[in-house]
């Protein structure tokens, strides 16, 4: 993502700042206003889940500051320029997938609780079960935080369940390193015994064993593709005084990566 952004920034005579914020933190919140508030940037960037604050975007909003939202949702969507992928469809992609290669009993591990696109993949998801005739109880659903713990940790419980699921989703490849990493501590087999799939397709999914399938974001588009509709809206609010006028943004499609963490049931 950065990378992105960096190249797209010099491509067209700009500088990058990144900085590092806590979502759980107010005061580093409250810092990326102040920062708007300074005049000292063109523009912001902001990625989840601070893309999905509708208050923190409404209060960068009125410093006149023009601002992109990446993997953002409906809500942001409607104020900002944004970029992403259409997260509801690839959760679609990741069931199916899953479906038409015969599970019928389900694990999922949920993103943080705040995190919109984290949310519409799950909300995906189970769509598609429905579509092959699978209602919500056919999967387990636990809220993870993104890391390599929460997934250790929560794959722990949902692998050790009497009713083991076969396939076991999670929402972004940290989490199913972790969940990787707790299928071998209990000698499970992969995927004989358990599918696993990610979600992101980070460099993550292709060192652990057995590397995971996944869903492939471009996150190096999102970046340059932010930093494109930036300077489009940095253009535009030069031109009308006062007034920042949106620029709307729009998908970058998205790709179901099979690897070897997967395999079909045998019927």
């Amino acid at each position: 993502l950065e990378l992105g952004a960096m190249r797209a920034c010099a491509e067209n005579g700009f500088s990058l700042m990144t900085q590092t914020a806590n979502p759980s933190k107010p005061k580093d919140q409250q810092a990326i206003v102040q920062q708007a508030e300074t005049g000292r940037f063109d523009g912001l960037i902001l990625t989840p889940p601070f893309s999905d604050r509708i208050e923190l975007i409404n209060a960068i909003i009125a410093t006149n500051t023009p601002v992109v939202g990446i993997s953002a949702g409906p809500d942001t969507q409607a104020l900002v320029p944004w970029v992403g992928i259409n997260d509801y469809e690839a959760g679609q992609a990741i069931g199916h997938f899953l479906a038409e290669r015969g599970h019928k009993c389900f694990a999922y591990i949920d993103g943080p609780i705040d995190h919109r696109s984290a949310g519409m993949r799950l909300q995906g998801f189970i769509k598609a079960l429905s579509h092959h005739g699978m209602g919500a109880h056919s999967v387990r659903v636990l809220q993870g935080n993104f890391t390599v713990k929460s997934g250790v940790e929560l794959a722990e419980i949902l692998l050790s369940s009497g009713d083991r699921p076969t396939a076991l989703v999670c929402a972004n490849d940290d989490m199913a390193a972790g969940a990787l990493l707790s299928a071998h501590k209990m000698n499970l087999a992969i995927p004989e015994d358990i599918s696993i799939t990610g979600f992101d397709d980070t460099p993550v999914s292709r060192i652990v064993w057995p590397p995971l399938t996944t869903v492939h974001q471009p996150i190096r588009q999102f970046g340059a593709r932010a930093v494109e509709l930036l300077i489009d809206n940095i253009q535009s609010s030069q031109k009308i005084f006062g007034e920042i006028p949106t620029v709307s943004g729009g998908y970058i499609p998205f790709e179901v990566v099979e690897r070897l963490s997967t395999r079909g049931m045998q019927t």
